[in-house]
């Protein structure tokens, strides 16, 4: 198998199992296993590979609408705000090594 046919097979795999999500959400509820936010749904946001992989999920409603509810969370919310702070100090410690390096 190619790597573009790779590519395409794994996007499809993906567009396969959000869609089988946006079909569990169908029926209203608030998260993957009903009213209260699990595990479940803390692992697959933490794991969604839809940007990453270009796989197109735009169509999805219920899935996206799960998203911005689980976005909404003040500790999601807290955790994206601690990791963009841990990903600022990183780099910042990269460039001085790079300029300590040309030097």
């Amino acid at each position: 198998m190619c790597s573009s046919d790779l590519t395409t097979w794994n996007r499809s795999k993906l567009v396969a199992a959000y869609t089988r999500l946006d079909d569990q959400l169908a029926d209203g509820r608030s998260f993957l296993n009903g009213e209260t936010f699990t595990v479940v749904d803390a692992y697959v946001w933490g794991s969604m590979w839809h940007e990453r992989s270009g796989a197109q999920i735009e169509h999805l409603a219920n899935l996206f609408a799960w998203k911005a509810r689980v976005e909404a969370r003040p500790s999601v919310q807290k955790a994206l705000k601690d990791e963009a702070e841990l990903v600022a100090k990183h780099r910042a410690q990269i460039a001085a090594t790079a300029a300590e390096t040309a030097n």
